[in-house]
């Protein structure tokens, strides 16, 4: 092992589409990949000064929407165009009526967020919020049961030098099947 001197380290985390209302924009949407998630509360961070920043604290809700490979161009379009309106006919998306937030159509999952808690450190403001909806693509769902096997989201992982993103192979192991390997088995007379 040897000490890494950066200022950022992403280790593997999901990418993500935040989308929220904006009083100058009426809606819109940043990328993110800074969150964890424990039952039904998430945390997710943003630059403090960023407009994202400020209209989520403003109006206290947003759509997190994991995307898939093929909505990459999202992601760079909603990451990379700052301070300025990103909702076009070139992002496929629509408006959750019961909520009145931004959806976007290729999502493999969207979560439906109301923010509880926010605080700002480092520069960063930090927000918890809990899920008030889940949305998961139709056939990542077979007798409403989430096919984890297929479900493929982009990972971010890079320094302050590179970041890129990093895409799951088809390979998938059930949970505990390590140890269930380790175990001896014992021959029955």
């Amino acid at each position: 092992m040897k000490v890494i001197n950066t200022s950022k380290l992403y280790y593997g985390f999901p990418i993500f589409v935040l989308g929220y209302p904006d009083a100058q924009n009426q809606y819109n949407i940043t990328t993110c990949s800074s969150s964890y998630s424990l039952g039904s509360m998430v945390q997710f961070g943003l630059g403090a000064d960023t407009n994202a920043a400020t209209q989520i604290s403003h109006y206290q809700r947003c759509t997190l929407n994991l995307l898939p490979e093929e909505a990459l161009q999202v992601v760079e379009k909603a990451g990379f165009r700052h301070a300025r309106a990103k909702l076009n006919a070139t992002i496929p998306y629509h408006i959750d009526q019961q909520t009145d937030l931004p959806v976007i159509d290729q999502a493999l999952l969207t979560l439906y967020l109301r923010i509880d808690f926010e605080r700002v450190y480092q520069g960063y403001a930090n927000f918890t919020a809990h899920i008030e909806k889940r949305e998961v693509r139709d056939d990542l769902i077979v007798d409403g049961k989430l096919q984890s096997a297929s479900f493929n989201p982009v990972l971010y992982v890079g320094d302050e030098h590179e970041r890129k993103y990093r895409f799951l192979s088809d390979r998938s192991e059930k949970l505990g099947s390590f140890l269930r390997k380790e175990r001896p088995r014992t021959k029955r007379p």
